[in-house]
């Protein structure tokens, strides 16, 4: 998925009432979202027949929601994963959309071939592919690319017992899809006859969002509602998406993601460490440990946000040879932070700046222009290094240094 907008908002989604795709979509309508412009989007889909998507409000539990209501002329209700992901990548809409649609059809065929045992792009696509789903979909894909990527969490799902019936007959609630799709998330059963979440629904949030972590705090801004098809029949038919901040009393909270590692090869640990920092962790660091059987060993020490342990954690996993991972949340005390530069003989070179808690600064150069500087005028690091470190010294005694933040 896209990188996300850096702006502090979250959205919650709340699918203990139920959840849908066309659920989903009237939420995100619903946060400011305009109907015009997604109708005109989505009718760029190549082969995209004759639609409409028309929002109503309903009562539903006593509270007002929102109902997206898709209106197709299909002629053509089953589809490959191949014929989706070519009617997505030849049609002329943003590719983070493209892309981003194109996992969740992917997440959606892995759990349906799974289920019945046959190879993703070889399943055929029954209520899923048809465009009123795809609408769903690609939909709710344009309206969070319109929102700006933002993250999304969702609070643990709730699923039905009892049956469904499916293009090959009955089977159990949840679909079979549906909890193939939840697995790794947390999930409850309740007595209720109706589908409560569906596959769609399960897999836009198994590519969109993670599970909301306990430390996270925030500030709700807008809440909105909305209803799917079922409203009247089911007492779960109400999707709850909460518009929010984060609160920056959660900024000084951090994960640590620990494992040890006694069998791989020390080129891995580089490789490792530049795709973490490149991503979700805030700092990677490796000790030397002496593990059982007096095997010499590493630990891996990953600090990341709280929202982004699971991310570091696939990470761990694909990228090393670890089959456990102990998580710990900790407090964080930050100094508050800014880069300046300064000149000395030989160029510029930036300084990173740090203001101690009785308000004094310090300062250090920055490594790499200090190398820089160093190579282009064939002199010692040393010396470069120390002249900038003169230059820092006279600005804090002179008071010279601007705070950038």
């Amino acid at each position: 998925m896209s990188k996300m907008e850096d702006s502090g908002k979250v959205l919650l989604v709340d699918p203990s009432c139920g959840m849908s795709g066309d659920m989903f979509l009237a939420a995100l309508v619903s946060l400011g979202v305009e109907l015009e412009w997604l109708k005109g989007e989505l009718s760029k889909l190549k082969g995209m027949e004759k639609f409409d998507i028309e929002l109503e409000d309903l009562e539903s539990n006593g509270i007002l929601a929102k109902r997206a209501i898709v209106k197709v002329q299909d002629s053509d209700h089953e589809r490959h994963l191949s014929d989706i992901l070519r009617m997505l990548s030849e049609s002329p809409i943003d590719e983070n959309v493209v892309k981003t649609s194109g996992e969740v059809f992917m997440a959606l065929a892995e759990a349906e071939g799974k289920v019945h045992g046959i190879e993703p792009d070889k399943v055929h696509f029954h209520e899923v592919g048809a465009l009123d789903s795809i609408i769903d979909i690609v939909g709710a894909v344009m309206a969070i690319s319109r929102l700006g990527f933002p993250r999304i969490y969702h609070r643990p799902f709730i699923l039905a017992t009892g049956s469904i019936e499916i293009e090959h007959g009955t089977v159990p609630l949840p679909a079979p899809a549906t909890l193939e799709l939840l697995k790794g998330r947390v999930i409850s059963f309740v007595d209720e006859p109706y589908e409560i979440v569906t596959p769609t629904a399960a897999a836009l949030m198994k590519v969109l969002a993670k599970e909301l972590p306990p430390s996270l705090s925030f500030v709700p801004t807008r809440v909105v509602y909305s209803t799917g098809s079922r409203y009247s029949e089911s007492r779960r038919s109400l999707l709850r998406v909460i518009e929010a901040l984060e609160s920056k009393s959660s900024e000084g909270k951090v994960s640590i993601v620990v494992t040890t590692i006694d069998d791989m090869t020390p080129e891995h640990f580089g490789f490792l460490q530049e795709k973490l920092l490149n991503g979700p962790a805030l700092d990677v660091y490796f000790t030397q440990v002496l593990m059982k059987k007096s095997r010499p060993g590493v630990e891996i020490t990953v600090i990341c946000r709280s929202g982004d342990v699971d991310e570091v954690v696939k990470l761990l996993a694909a990228e090393t040879t670890t089959i456990g991972m102990r998580i710990a949340h900790e407090e964080r005390v930050e100094l508050r932070r800014w880069t300046g530069e300064v000149e000395i003989k030989y160029g510029k070179a930036r300084v990173k700046f740090a203001e101690l808690p009785g308000g004094e600064v310090k300062g250090a150069p920055e490594y790499d222009d200090c190398r820089e500087l160093a190579i282009s005028n064939g002199v010692s690091f040393r010396d470069v290094y120390n002249k900038v470190m003169v230059e820092i010294e006279k600005r804090i005694v002179e008071g010279r240094v601007r705070r950038n933040g």
